[in-house]
Formats: C-alpha cells, structure tokens, sequence
C-alpha cells in the first residue's frame, strides 16, 4: 500500500462515523439534546453565521495581515495569539526618556507591545531582533546587543503579580507599577543610544518574540465528557493545556475565554455568567464532531499558528472561528442548535437514500459546470518562518487527471491563503482538497419524507442504485444543509458528492516554498551604515546642517573681525567667541572658518581662506564650521561688513558671485 493510501486507511479507522454523529464520544443511545437556555446562549453565532446552508458555501474568510507587522493604533484591536507564530505586537507604551548622557537627551527607548489577550500563554520561545534570536542573561542581551538593548516578558498571568519592565534605575515616563497587563502576554524593550552612532545605526530593528501562544480546552480529555479521559473542565482555565491542533483551538475560541467570570475573547458558546437549572456549556456544542475533528488533525499533522483580533477594525469572530477551522480543512457549521463542524477525511456512509425517501418533489440538481468554468490548479499561501513569517506562495498545484478530463486545458483557481497554517506542507494537502470539492457536484437538493430527519450537517449518505434517473446511483453525498417543513414533514437535504479519491490526492502532498533570500542582519546593517554615518559622518551632519545666531562681521582694508554669537546645532546650542584675525590684503573676499570636533564652542579659533569651498564642512574636514564671509576694504577706507553663516541646507553660498563650482 502507498504511503497517500496507508494514511487514508489509518485516518479512517480514527474517524469511524465522526461527521455523523456516532464519533469519538458519541456512544449508542447518547443524546446531549439541545435546551432552550444552549439555543439562546450561542444566537450570536446563529446571527453571525447567517442561515445554515450559507455556512458550506459561504466565502472564505478575508486574507489577514502578516505577523511581522507592529500595530501602532489609538484604539487597537485585540490580538489572540494560537499555536507557534512570531508576532510583532500591539504597541501600548513608546517613549524617549532618560537624563541627558555625554551631549546625548533621552538616551533611552522604551516600548511596550501586548501579544495577545486570553493569557496565560504557554511560553515566549525567543525574544526576536530583525526576526532572528538573540539570547539574553536576565534582562541584558547577549552578543552585539550587551548592554544596548534589554528585554522584559510575561505570559497573561491573571492578575499578574507585577508590572512589566520595572528593572530599570531611570523611571519610565507614563510607565509604572499599575501596568501590570494581566491577562495579556506582551514584551517590553529598552535600548540604549550608541553615542557610536554603531548600534541602531539603521534605525531601530524589528522587535517582537517567537510565542507558544494560548492554553486550551481539549474535550477528548475530559472525563466528565462520554469517552474523555484527563482532568481537562470547561471553563477551569487552570486545567487548560497547550496545543497546537486547530480543532482544539476552534472549540476553545468557540467556547471564549473567561476571566474573573466575564468573557475576554472567542465566541462564548455555552457560556453563561449563570447557570440555569444545571445548563452548562456541554448543551451547546457537538463534542463528537470536535473530537473526531482532533483527531483527524493529529493524523495528519496539521497545526494552527498565527494570530486573530477582535475589536475595531477587526473581523468578525465567527470569521476568526472559521479561520481557525481552516487551518484544519475544518468549517464550523450550526446544526440542530448546536455547534458543529465539517471537516475533510474519509467518510463512511451511514444510510441509502433510495427512490422510496423522497417525497415527491423533484430531486433538483445543479446544470453542469462547462470546461470554462472548471478549476484544475491552486496555489496555496501559507506563513513561512524561513521568510520572516510572511505569507509567501507555494509551488502551483497541479491535478493531471482533472487536467486530462478538461480537455488538456489547465485553469488555476489562483492563490489560496491559509491564514493560520505555516507549513508547506499542510497547505498543500489543504489546498488540494479545496481543488477537490471544488470539482465534486452540488448542491443537489433532495426532498426526502420524515426518516431522514435524523441526519444533520456533514452526514455521509449513499444513493440506490433506483436513483439512477438523476445520475445519483452508488454515489457517496454529504450533507450540506437540512431544512424541515413541519406541516408537511417534509425534509430537504442539501448535498454534494463526496469522491474518496481526493484523500489519495490530497494526502501526502509535498509543499514547496519559495527560495529564501538571505538578508543581512541588524549587525551588518549598522555596520554599513555606520561606515556612512558613523562617528565622522554623524558629527558632519550636525554640523554641516548647524547655523549661528545673528552675528556681527566687519573689516578694514587688512583686517577681519567676527562678533560673539551662538552655534545652533539641532540637538544643542553653545556659545562662540569672536576674535579679529590681522594681516590680511585689501579688497579682497575672505570666508571664515574655525575647527571644533568636540562641538564644545567658546574661544575658537578663527581661520580665513580665499576659497570658498576649503571654509565648508567636508568628509575631509569634518570638525570644520562655516563662520560667514567678508571683503576687506579698500586701503584708505572706512570699512566693511559681510554676512555670516546662511540657514541649513542653503551650503553657504557666497552670494557675490554668480555661480561657485569646485574645481
């Protein structure tokens, strides 16, 4: 048996009858009926979700931002992290403070990011600059960033026992020990300024962290649940463990996320500030269905990694509901009252729908799709740590004998973007089922008499051979939607064909990422800028771009004297002495200059030169001032007086010539 063929029988005998109901908890003769208080508790989702049938058919959900972003908003939305992602954060505090430090003002940067709500979380795995680790001894970091960069952490204790970032010996401005953020897994960051001008001489690096994000319920192991075992409760946050299976974080997300007995995040499925005559949450959801669910996505190695929000802006959470499904080929779905799902393995069907089940009614089936309208290629889209976890395309995918069948035309249904999945691998199988149902036939609709009643969303039936007439004979359907007349009994199933080849298909489907392009780190980006605007550059800088105050410049016919005045430089202003510089010839243009590298001011001094260009501020010269211009008098006369240094950016120009070119 192939390897595809092996994990098709494995997975079957793990899914058993799950889509039907009769999965890994339901047991012969088991009922959790829905109540009147569990059909009221989950309306939201009812409302959110629109009417049942549109839950299989509707769009996906939009495709989310990338992980690497910073969120910098007034009223920013509410991250929830799920899985292993690296996620840049939700700015909540940012600012330049600190006593003044060898010429340098606020010399310390403080940022505060949230990771996301729902903590506590499982574990911050590495603190990120530029999307790669760097180790730290306590606060302080290891390597190039020693004692330049300092990094603070907490995982969403609630409440938690102290504020973040309080290692400090400057206060922190707007920052103190009622920031505790309890609830809410976030970093803090305090970088130190290179004086150098080495360490951030890029601009400050990308800061964020690699996070083993939110604990969550698994019902398979709840003993209180028909075929649980373990010590997992709902709502007992304590007893909550990691996990990285999308099934486990769907019904987590489901149920939400309480704290002090209010909901935080998720949908909030079954959960009731009171319960009423002992209706808890177990009323609310299908737990066979998200069982099974689990299991299947252990099988396969599926995992769910990434972020969701909710609040302004954000989308809604029964969309973030469905992404989290998806990253396990999983659509939640609303049948019977209850929360279920539908999700992609092996079925075995349950029942026959024969000539005698229908009621009458003509069996409608969908026109055939035309060669045109048929897709036999996907491009998934997945997060890919290798590319600094942005959303980077897979290799295309192509299905030859679906190639074959449309007539040796390939059409591609374009890119397909799993917002919480970054493996290639899984995207692929993902997105190779989604090629397969977009090939299957339906909806079929199928009027059936009252004994179909019983089977819901996701129940696999087969066809007779006597339903024939509508091309249906030994075909496997799913049901998709299920609507009850009750004047006349009458039950439509909404179904589509379900086609176990696809499994092979999908199944063991290597994914392919993009080539990765290395890029330079933070270190040898400063390092090249460094060697632009290091020291002699940045010093070049705040002087070339300096101007003085007004000042007084005058002369005779052998002598040139320039008043006091200040030197204003964008980070500081110092006083300069004037001076009178003698022994100079008669009607002839001088510019003044002087050297101050330490940019200290005070007695200066003062040299002329004839050339314009040999007074300015040059790589050659960096320490060197513009002081303004003069022409001498003529012998005999009564003086002259000139101008001083022109505004930054305007490079001294003299302005009694008409052009000045270097020679």
């Amino acid at each position: 048996m192939s390897g595809a063929l092996g994990k098709v029988a494995t997975i079957a005998g793990v899914v058993a009858l799950g889509a039907t109901g009769i999965g890994a908890f339901a047991a012969a003769g088991t009922a959790l009926a829905a109540t009147a208080a569990s059909v009221t508790s989950i309306a939201t989702v009812i409302t959110a979700a629109a009417s049942v049938g549109a839950q299989l058919t509707a769009k996906e959900p939009p495709r989310i931002g990338s992980v690497t972003d910073t969120i910098l908003a007034v009223n920013p939305p509410q991250p929830y992290l799920l899985g292993r992602t690296y996620f840049g954060g939700v700015i909540r505090h940012e600012i330049g403070y600190g006593p003044k430090t060898n010429d340098v003002e606020n010399p310390f940067y403080f940022r505060a990011i949230v990771a996301g709500g729902g903590g506590p979380y499982e574990a911050l795995e590495s603190v990120q600059v530029d999307y790669k680790p760097v180790a730290f001894t306590g606060r302080d970091a290891v390597g190039y960033y020693n004692n330049w960069l300092f990094a603070y952490s907490q995982l969403g204790q609630c409440p938690e026992p102290s504020a973040l970032a309080q290692g400090t010996n400057t206060p922190i401005p707007g920052w103190g020990a009622s920031a505790k953020l309890s609830g809410q897994a976030a970093q803090a960051f305090i970088a130190v300024f290179d004086k150098k001008g080495k360490r951030f001489a890029s601009g400050m690096a990308a800061l964020g962290g690699v996070w083993l994000g939110a604990l969550n319920y698994d019902p398979r192991k709840d003993g209180t649940l028909p075929n649980g075992s373990g010590d997992h409760r709902q709502f007992v946050e304590s007893t909550y463990e990691f996990s990285k299976c999308p099934a486990v974080q769907a019904v987590t997300y489901a149920m939400g996320r309480v704290q002090n007995g209010k909901l935080t995040m998720g949908v909030g499925i079954g959960f009731q500030e009171v319960v009423i005559d002992g209706i808890g949450p177990v009323e609310g959801i299908w737990w066979d269905d998200w069982a099974a669910f689990a299991n299947v996505c252990d099988a396969n190695g599926w995992e769910g990694g990434g972020v969701v929000y909710e609040g302004e802006g954000a989308p809604p959470r029964w969309d973030n509901l469905k992404d989290i499904c998806a990253a396990g080929g999983g659509i939640p779905v609303v049948t019977g009252g209850k929360l279920g799902v539908v999700w992609q393995a092996p079925r075995v069907a349950v029942d026959t729908i024969s000539a005698k089940d229908l009621a009458g009614a003509p069996v409608r089936l969908p026109s055939s799709k035309s060669i045109a309208e048929r897709v036999n290629a996907i491009t998934p889209k997945f997060a890919s740590e290798a590319h600094q976890w942005e959303f980077v395309p897979g290799d295309e995918i192509v299905i030859d004998e679906y190639v074959a069948a449309d007539k040796g035309e390939k059409r591609s249904a374009g890119e397909t973007q799993i917002n919480l999945c970054n493996k290639a691998k899984q995207a692929a199988e993902l997105c190779t089922y989604k090629l397969a149902r977009l090939r299957e036939r339906g909806p079929i609709e199928i009027p059936c008499g009252p004994r179909m009643r019983r089977y819901r969303i996701g129940t696999c039936l087969v066809c007779a051979d006597d339903m024939a007439d509508y091309n249906l004979a030994g075909v496997k359907v799913v049901v998709i939607d299920r609507t009850i007349d009750f004047q006349t009994m009458t039950v439509n199933l909404l179904v589509e064909t379900e086609s176990d080849a696809k499994h092979a298909l999908a199944l063991g489907r290597a994914g392919t990422a993009p080539p990765v392009v290395d890029t330079p780190s933070a270190e040898e980006r400063d390092g090249v800028v460094a060697s632009a605007s290091g020291p002699a550059s940045l010093y070049e800088l705040l002087i070339s771009t300096s101007s003085q105050s007004p000042v007084a410049i005058s002369a005779t016919d052998t002598t040139v004297t320039i008043g006091d005045h200040e030197r204003l430089y964008s980070d500081k202003s110092v006083a300069v002495t004037g001076d009178t510089i003698a022994s100079l010839d008669p009607e002839t243009t001088y510019y003044l200059f002087y050297e101050d590298p330490e940019r200290a001011g005070g007695a200066v001094i003062w040299q002329v030169t004839e050339d314009f260009f040999v007074a300015q501020n040059t790589p050659a010269n960096p320490a060197r001032h513009y002081g303004g211009y003069i022409t001498t008098d003529t012998v005999g006369g009564s003086g002259t007086s000139g101008g001083g240094a022109l505004p930054p950016g305007s490079g001294g120009r003299n302005p009694y010539e008409e052009t000045i070119q270097p020679q």
